[in-house]
């Protein structure tokens, strides 16, 4: 029977040192082209931003007690406890962190120094910063296009309503000079036919404008007179003078009528 006292049993204050012994992914060894213990940085990309690695206390005395923590710096700041040292991150974002491995002996005494291993992230192409400057440019270029656009509606529907305006001021105006002139005024086309007739030249004439329309303009004049009359007319069309047209009616009233007109091209 072998007898001991506990408070003989010493404490190691020996502070283990750590080291890398594997690097995986998926249980594959990475592609390091060294030794886990004598790599310093690894760089993995998108869809593979994941691996597995492992660490050893160098703590022999009653090794089964020796206790781990790491952490991913740059991903999180929280010690993660592991009793075999090892552990696995995936899904990493893009970019650049520090594996941080501690260990402690059997007595607890820790190596806060531990080891360390860099580890590089290159992300998805849309999630990389050219492709996000590049969508940053192209919005930017998109907004300022439509906010042209806009701008450019904006200004033809204000010429558009800038145009209503004058169209329906220059219609006033033409009602006020034109139907409501007491003098007969008539607008006939360039084969002699009437397209507009003011009330007075209905009214003198005793016809609606539904009646005139269309009419050839020499509906009221003496046949003998239309061949000159027309001359004059075709004249007129040609030149900006006023040309006097005086010719004889003949319609609905009792007696021969003359009628005077001044024609000129509108």
């Amino acid at each position: 029977m072998t007898h001991f006292n506990p408070d003989h049993i010493s404490h190691s204050n020996y502070i283990p040192p750590v080291a890398l012994t594997s690097l995986t992914r998926g249980g594959e060894p990475l592609d390091v082209n060294v030794d886990p213990a004598r790599t310093r940085e690894i760089r993995i990309s998108w869809p593979d931003d994941h691996f597995e690695f492992q660490a050893a206390a160098l703590s022999y005395s009653m090794p089964e007690l020796n206790r781990y923590r790491y952490r991913l710096e740059g991903l999180h700041s929280e010690w993660i406890e592991s009793g075999t040292g090892g552990g696995r991150y995936a899904k990493i974002p893009g970019g650049r962190y520090r594996l941080n491995i501690q260990a402690c002996n059997s007595s607890g005494v820790w190596n806060e120094t531990g080891t360390t291993l860099a580890v590089y992230v290159t992300p998805p192409f849309w999630k990389s910063q050219w492709f996000q400057t590049l969508m940053l440019l192209m919005g930017t270029l998109v907004s300022a296009g439509v906010l042209r656009y806009v701008e450019i509606l904006r200004n033809e529907i204000r010429q558009r309503r800038t145009a209503e305006s004058r169209l329906e001021i220059s219609q006033a105006r033409y009602r006020s000079i034109v139907e409501d002139q007491e003098d007969m005024i008539v607008r006939f086309d360039l084969d002699s036919k009437i397209t507009f007739a003011n009330r007075a030249y209905c009214e003198i004439n005793d016809v609606s404008l539904e009646d005139v329309i269309g009419r050839h303009f020499g509906w009221r004049i003496h046949p003998d007179e239309r061949d000159d009359i027309k001359k004059l007319v075709q004249a007129a069309n040609q030149s900006i003078r006023c040309i006097p047209l005086n010719h004889e009616l003949c319609g609905r009233m009792e007696s021969t009528a003359w009628e005077s007109w001044v024609g000129r091209t509108l």
